[in-house]
């Protein structure tokens, strides 16, 4: 007889039940760095901002073309409005943990890899990157290295979707430049928790033309860059050169910061946040290391990709450890997965009861998940989990907000400098700037306050930080074009110049507060505070 009953129908909640921890790692990565979505542009921001609009010639060739070229053209229609930009910026970094996740969830517990996602996806060393619109080079070159990890880990002709996509990496920042060596690394991230034994030398076999692949993409364009001499790397060999690279203690000095800003960057344990080497946190990096290394004696860890996962960190890392003149937080954006995947490998093993299989791990109903250190699986990662999440909040809302010198300013020049650009653009925009306007910013209240800090500095000969820091911030006066077309020229003052009538004096504060005035106007000025004295 025919079935004359009702089907069941999967509800929409079960239906999204499988998909929350995904769906809680997006949002808990979006929460801890939604503060960025408040501020405006500021130094690098401007150069990219003059291409678009034809004020400064081009990146050459292919370099850094689709973060630094494609993506500010697609955003030209959104004009000065920088919420848009640190949108970008937040989805983008959402995306990396989620995707992140998905990768890790291929290999470990659900748990396991929840805290492995929320370790990359909170970690306050992430600052700048997601808070500072130039670094959207940084995570477009890693949500792209992560699409290609996750394409090259199919089966069938998919796979060679990773090859494109791994192009796409490179053109948005060559910091994945070395990512086709890690998944060479076999078990590791191609390779999925469930697969028989017997057929991984099959599967090893059929990605071998992938591998091949990815690996001749990256020494062709490893070519190009050396050819292009991008940056001067080549040509500028200078010391003082901004990308000057070199062997020499610098480059473990850097190690060992980057290892200990992994390890040790805590709500507690964070008194500062300068892009420099940092002497205090390398008892973590130590830590670390000993930690990476005994895991290697764990058949379990060894059988988890722990190799892999050490091998991605360092690789990632190694293309900025010979800069002698940057050691930056955001460097640590591609390589912190190779960590999250060390985190979430440590945690699988420790859910995991002994003699469990890997595929058997939370499962619900089987015998394994009633055993103790799987039973405990989720109340732990929930715990460790918000952890993270809220040492990320307290530790980002604490850089974000720690004053410099005075209540005015910020000591992340992140935020200092984009609340400085701010306030310049408003002054600016309330005086109405005329077209052809040539613009003098001169700042007597810096020299002012450098005097009040050290009344012996030379505050007459020798420009002082407070001024630099606006400058800065303004990209040289680049950042004044971009925000006002109208404008035919801006230049910094030290010391005082008479002006022709047509220009227009900017009297700036530390803050970036301005006031537009007359030569007539700030010669009247000067003229009755002389003949008051």
């Amino acid at each position: 007889m025919p079935d004359t009953g009702t089907r069941s129908r999967p509800s929409l909640v079960s239906g999204l039940v499988p998909a929350l921890p995904l769906l809680a790692v997006m949002a808990c990565a979006a929460l801890v760095f939604r503060g960025s979505l408040a501020y405006f542009f500021s130094q690098d921001d401007f150069v990219a901002l003059a291409r678009a609009r034809g004020l400064s010639p081009p990146l050459p060739g292919i370099w850094r073309w689709l973060s630094g070229t494609a993506y500010y053209a697609l955003m030209r229609p959104f004009g000065l409005d920088a919420a848009s930009y640190h949108a970008v910026n937040l989805v983008a970094h959402a995306a990396c943990a989620g995707i992140l996740f998905a990768l890790l969830r291929r290999r470990f517990s659900t748990p396991a890899s929840l805290l492995g996602a929320l370790f990359f996806g909170t970690h306050a060393a992430l600052y700048t990157a997601v808070y500072w619109v130039s670094t959207v080079n940084e995570m477009l070159a890693l949500l792209f290295a992560l699409l290609c990890i996750a394409c090259a880990s199919r089966p069938g002709r998919s796979a060679w979707a990773s090859v494109p996509l791994f192009a796409l990496s490179l053109i948005s920042k060559e910091t994945t430049l070395l990512l086709p060596a890690a998944l060479w690394i076999s078990p590791g991230w191609l390779d999925g928790r469930d697969r028989p034994p017997a057929s991984q030398g099959a599967a090893y076999r059929r990605r071998l033309p992938v591998r091949i692949a990815l690996s001749a993409v990256a020494l062709i364009y490893l070519a190009l860059w050396i050819w292009s001499d991008a940056f001067g790397t080549r040509s500028q060999l200078q010391a003082s050169a901004p990308y000057t690279v070199g062997i020499g203690r610098h480059v473990l000095d850097n190690a060992l910061t980057y290892l200990g800003w992994t390890a040790g960057t805590l709500f507690f344990t964070t008194r500062s946040f300068g892009d420099a080497v940092e002497l205090a946190l390398w008892p973590w990096a130590a830590g670390a290391g000993v930690l990476w290394l005994s895991g290697l004696f764990s058949a379990r860890l060894r059988a988890a990709g722990w190799i892999a996962g050490g091998a991605t960190f360092a690789l990632l890392l190694v293309p900025v450890l010979a800069l002698r003149n940057h050691t930056y937080h955001y460097y640590l954006y591609a390589p912190l997965i190779g960590a999250a995947w060390c985190a979430a490998a440590l945690a699988d093993a420790g859910f995991r009861s002994p003699g469990a299989r890997p595929e058997n791990a939370s499962r619900p109903g089987s015998a394994t998940a009633a055993r103790p250190g799987e039973a405990l699986a989720w109340p732990i990662a929930l715990f460790v989990g918000m952890f993270f999440v809220l040492n990320g909040l307290f530790l980002v809302r604490k850089i974000e907000s720690m004053p410099f010198m005075d209540v005015r300013l910020r000591a992340d020049p992140t935020v200092d400098r984009a609340r400085i650009a701010r306030r310049v653009h408003d002054g600016l925009a309330a005086a109405d700037l005329p077209a052809g306007a040539r613009l003098l910013f001169w700042s007597p209240a810096s020299m002012r306050f450098e005097r009040q800090l050290h009344p012996q500095a030379d505050v007459i000969g020798t420009e002082t930080y407070w001024e630099r820091n606006v400058r800065a911030a303004l990209q040289d006066g680049l950042g004044v074009r971009v925000m006002f077309p109208q404008v035919d020229s801006v230049e910094f003052l030290h010391a005082y110049r008479p002006a022709e009538a047509d220009r227009r004096f900017v009297l700036y504060d530390i803050d970036g507060m301005v006031r537009v005035e007359t030569p007539a106007r700030v010669d009247s000025v000067l003229r009755q505070t002389a003949a008051d004295r």
